[in-house]
């Protein structure tokens, strides 16, 4: 994205009354680094998950929810 662009956003949200907070001057560049492989378009249910789990994961948060009434 060009500079000019995020300046001149930066400018707007300064102009409607948002304060942002001065970075120290030994603060960290911020970077994000560029995306090495894609995610996947669809993450499996339960991904993450073990393998062994009995009970699906909206059966749990069902529990759960019902546990915090």
């Amino acid at each position: 994205m060009d500079n000019t662009i995020l300046k001149l956003g930066l400018y707007q949200w300064q102009r409607s009354g948002v304060e942002f907070p001065q970075r120290s001057s030994d603060a960290a560049p911020i970077f994000t680094p560029p995306v090495t492989h894609p995610m996947p378009r669809h993450i499996q249910a339960g991904y993450g998950m073990p393998s062994n789990t009995t009970r699906r994961l909206d059966e749990a948060m069902a529990s759960e929810v019902e546990s915090l009434r």
